[in-house]
């Protein structure tokens, strides 16, 4: 899975997410039992480079990635992260990545897929809903200290973002299939593309402190306001510094 955002597999469960918050909208951040009294202990959290994928999806249902569209999705998105944090009065500082740290950082970016995919499926929907990982939530990647001394932080922030952006040829096709379905009395919930983005802060032992995920059709990560709207969504509940 190397150099992908997430498994297929989460991003499916991201998607009924979103769906499902559409109809009952619940609490969707997540946090570590004893983040009250560790967040207090951040004072130079790192932002990592922002993974953005964005992808457009034809007709038949293909999804090709756009490099020049996650560039651009990325950029906006690690510059909104920081707005909304320093609105917060969280200082939050990009990490630069040399030589020394990238093969260290991929590992790292590694791990965190696998238990980010974890945290999406165990602790957001039925019928893989464990509500005792929700209740209790603590998901670790081990400790990280000599990784963020390199880094010159004391935490890191790891965010995610994937869009799909369908072509002319698959919003007429869904379109179409809205009218059938009309006519033929069946509800059809056509299914086109959909933004998501999430966001985790890691402490030096390793341990996810906080974790929170949103998304939604309306929005469209190749647009800085869309971008900003679900940043700003995706922070409300993060608390403010002092």
């Amino acid at each position: 899975m190397k150099g992908e955002s997430w498994t297929k597999s989460a991003w499916v469960v991201i998607f009924s997410l979103i769906f499902c918050q559409a109809c009952a909208p619940t609490k969707t951040f997540r946090t570590n039992p004893q983040f009250d009294n560790r967040i207090m202990a951040i004072s130079k959290p790192g932002l990592l480079p922002v993974d953005a994928k964005v992808y457009e999806l034809d007709a038949g249902g293909i999804q090709e990635l756009q490099d020049e569209w996650s560039a651009e999705a990325g950029k906006y998105v690690q510059g909104s992260c920081t707005e909304c944090l320093a609105q917060k009065q969280r200082k939050v500082e990009p990490v630069v990545v040399s030589k020394e740290i990238e093969e260290e950082l991929e590992d790292i970016q590694a791990l965190y897929r696998a238990v980010s995919a974890s945290i999406i499926l165990h602790t957001y929907t039925e019928p893989n809903l464990f509500q005792e990982k929700v209740d209790h939530f603590d998901y670790t990647l081990g400790p990280i200290h000599d990784f963020l001394a390199k880094c010159n932080a004391d935490a890191l922030i790891f965010v995610y973002a994937q869009d799909s952006i369908s072509t002319a040829g698959r919003q007429a096709l869904m379109a179409a299939g809205v009218v059938l379905g009309a006519l033929a009395g069946v509800v059809i919930v056509p299914q086109g593309g959909i933004a998501a983005i999430s966001i985790a802060v890691v402490d030096s032992s390793g341990d996810i402190l906080w974790f929170n995920v949103k998304g939604g059709n309306q929005y469209d990560l190749r647009k800085p306001d869309d971008i900003k709207a679900l940043m700003t969504a995706l922070l409300a509940d993060f608390p403010a510094g002092r």
